[in-house]
This record gives structure tokens, C-alpha cells and sequence, in this order.
């Protein structure tokens, strides 16, 4: 009997399937953590599942199901990573923080130090798609890299950059903006992003790909991060395509019932970003973004989830466009837990109207937080979500 997971296994596993049941990849996927040794499959095996299930859609069109289905494995997938013998090789481990990114699932701590430290002797050999995987990680799950290894990954990007392309650019630009937002939302941003943005966007090559692709490439995000490092304002027509949620009408009736009055959205001049609701409290004007699941990342024991970085982002960045104005993120969690209850939102837009101008985000008991990154609870109700996340126009 074999005790191993070879390369054949690995094929007929997860790489020339076409397709599955959900059974068969939750089978498939516990059988390869059982007999997985050594870091090359264990962690190819973890890239490659996601890879099929979330993006490739080979265990059905339910995406989230199927990466649900790896999600219940995830922490028996890191707890025998970070007992195999060794340390993951430089090239492997940006394709596992990949899989870690396509599930939404922050890894521990325990994890991305050892990936860390097993990276930081190879970084010179990362090449582009590998840089990018590492910022893309830290960007959307708001992971922490400890400074020495954050640098050296900084340095390695500036020597890249002038042969990336423009999608590649704009992306690493924002990126960047991202994972220094994060920063600042933890009480430290970090200089030295700061200035290996201004490196590698002051470069003739930079500049002159940049250049080359604003009129066919999506020009924001780079726009986005060159005002949050640099104050370099921006104007773009105002978005009117976006459509509401079921889930932004409910929370704007359920702050109406509390006393406030909707008045007219806001729309950031330099972005055209409108805000989902904007209200009036005993004369206190607010703004309210309402976010559904895919503005969330996961912790591996699935019990709290926290803000993704774009949404971070994007909060401190209308902050910084305003700050005399008072913006409140509501997660989807607080509206199940706390729908029809008048005096949990009554609470709440006096809290509101006390707090100073600023960002903030609404805890899981319904009351205001002045950090961002403040750790909800899961809720299960799986219909009311999928109700909620459904675009409609409401009545």
C-alpha cells in the first residue's frame, strides 16, 4: 500500500480531472493531507485543489461551496505544514499564499513566519509573478511581514518593475497603498513602502509602460495609490452602473427606524466613488458602507473574520479625502444579528453622533469601533446572505 503522495497521485487527485462531486474533492483533499511527506506535494497539492475548485469551477459553478469544502480542511492542511521536516522551498511558497488568497483565508501566524523565513535567502531569484504573489497575499488578507523580510521583498520589486507590464504595475501600485493602509489601521505604516513606490513610479521604464497603457489598461488603482503616498489628486466621472443590495436597503430602513434621515449619497470628487448610504443624526451628517461577505477574510479556525485590505483601503482613502466627515463600515454580520432591534440601532447612530470625524467599524454587539480591523462574528444564515449579497433595485 502506498503512504505517499507522488506525482501520479497528485494527477489523478486534482490536476487532469474533469470534474467531481463535492464528496469526492472533500475526500480527495483529506486523503492527500494524510499522505502528503514533503513540502513539494503537500504544498502543489493545496495550489492546485483551490486552483481547480474555486477558479477552474471543476467541482461545479458553486465556487464558494467547493472552497468551503477546502476551508474545513485548512487548519489540518497548516498544522502538518508546519510539522514536516524542514522548511518549504522559495519557489512553492507564493503559489500556497495564492491558494491562502483564492480561499479568503488568512493562514497563522506560525505559517507565514516559517514562509518567511524560508523565503528570505531566495528572494533574488523570485521573478515577477512570484513578487506579486507575495504583495497580492499581504494586500488582501492583510497579512504582517516583519520589516526585514517586508524590505528585502520591496527591493526586490523595485529591480523588477521596470520590466513588468502595465496591468502588472497598476497592480503592484495598489498593492502597496494597500498593505501600508493596513499599517497605518495597526498604529505603524511603514516608510520604506513608501518609498519604494516613489523608486519604481519615478522610473523612466515605469513611467513610459504606464504611459503606454493608460488608454487600454484600468488607470485607478495606480491613481488610488499615487494620491495615498503622494497626495496626487485625481478626477474620474462619477459611477452610476452600481446597482444597491437587498442588504444596503435593509440596514438604510433599519437606521431610518433609529431617527436618521437618508440624505443624498456622497460622491468622492476625485474618485466618483459613491458611498452606499449617507445619513443626518440630531444634525450630524454620516456615511455608512455595507459589507457583504467578499469584503472579509476568514481566520484558519474560522471563528472571526476581519475587514479585507481593500476595504481598508478604501475607508482611509475617503478619509483622507474628507476628513471632517464621519464614515462607518457595517458588516453583514451586525444586520443578521441585529435586524429589528430598534434600540441596538438607536445606540448606534448616538454613538455615532458623540465620536469625533473619522473611520469607523460597527463590532459585532452593534457599537462603534474606532478600529478597522475588529474581529466579528461568523454568522450562519446562508440564505439571508445569499439574499442580501443579490444586486436589485430597490422599491
Amino acid at each position: 500500500m502506498r503512504t505517499t503522495l507522488n506525482m501520479l497521485d497528485l494527477r489523478e487527485h486534482f490536476l487532469d480531472r474533469e470534474g467531481g462531486s463535492l464528496a469526492t474533492l472533500d475526500q480527495n483533499f483529506s486523503s492527500a493531507i494524510a499522505k502528503s511527506d514533503g513540502w513539494h506535494n503537500h504544498a502543489i497539492f493545496l495550489y492546485h485543489a483551490t486552483k481547480n475548485a474555486v477558479a477552474k469551477e471543476l467541482y461545479g459553478r458553486n465556487t464558494a461551496a467547493a472552497g468551503d469544502v477546502i476551508r474545513s480542511h485548512i487548519r489540518e492542511w497548516t498544522d502538518k505544514a508546519l510539522k514536516l521536516r524542514g522548511v518549504p522551498e522559495p519557489w512553492i511558497i507564493p503559489q500556497t499564499l495564492t491558494a491562502f488568497r483564492m480561499l479568503q483565508v488568512r493562514p497563522p501566524k506560525s505559517y507565514v513566519a516559517l514562509c518567511q523565513k524560508a523565503a528570505a535567502g531566495g528572494l533574488r531569484r523570485y521573478k515577477t509573478t512570484d513578487v506579486l504573489a507575495w504583495f497580492s497575499a499581504a494586500a488582501d488578507l492583510t497579512l504582517q511581514y516583519d520589516d526585514k523580510f517586508l524590505q528585502g521583498i520591496c527591493a526586490r520589486a523595485v529591480q523588477l518593475a521596470p520590466e513588468m507590464r502595465g496591468a502588472e504595475l497598476y497592480n503592484l501600485g495598489h498593492m502597496m497603498a494597500i498593505m501600508d493602509a493596513v499599517e497605518e489601521a495597526r498604529g505603524a505604516r511603514k516608510p520604506f513602502l513608501g518609498q519604494a513606490f516613489s523608486n519604481i513610479f519615478s522610473n523612466p521604464k515605469v513611467k513610459a509602460e504606464v504611459e503606454r497603457c493608460k488608454s487600454r489598461e484600468e488607470p485607478q488603482k495606480l491613481a488610488d495609490a499615487k494620491f495615498w503616498f503622494a497626495r496626487e489628486s485625481h478626477n474620474r466621472p462619477p459611477d452610476y452602473t452600481e446597482q444597491d443590495s437587498v442588504l444596503q436597503y435593509k440596514v438604510g430602513e433599519e437606521f431610518k427606524a433609529a431617527g436618521a434621515r437618508p440624505i443624498r449619497r456622497r460622491t468622492l470628487r476625485d474618485t466618483g466613488h459613491q458611498l452606499d448610504l449617507s445619513f443626518q443624526f440630531n444634525g450630524c451628517n454620516f456615511d455608512v458602507e455595507v459589507d457583504g461577505p467578499v469584503h472579509f477574510v476568514r481566520s484558519t479556525d474560522g471563528h472571526i473574520i476581519t475587514l479585507d485590505g481593500t476595504s481598508v483601503f478604501q475607508t482611509l482613502l475617503i478619509r483622507e479625502k474628507d476628513r471632517e466627515r464621519k464614515i462607518v463600515r457595517l458588516p453583514y454580520t451586525v444586520y443578521d444579528d441585529h435586524a429589528g432591534k430598534p434600540a441596538v440601532w438607536r445606540n448606534l447612530c448616538d454613538q455615532i453622533h458623540s465620536a469625533a470625524a473619522g473611520a469607523f467599524m460597527v463590532a459585532s454587539d452593534g457599537t462603534l469601533s474606532s478600529d478597522l480591523l475588529v474581529k466579528c462574528q461568523i454568522s450562519d444564515h446562508s440564505a439571508a446572505l445569499d439574499a442580501a449579497y443579490r444586486k436589485v433595485t430597490p422599491p
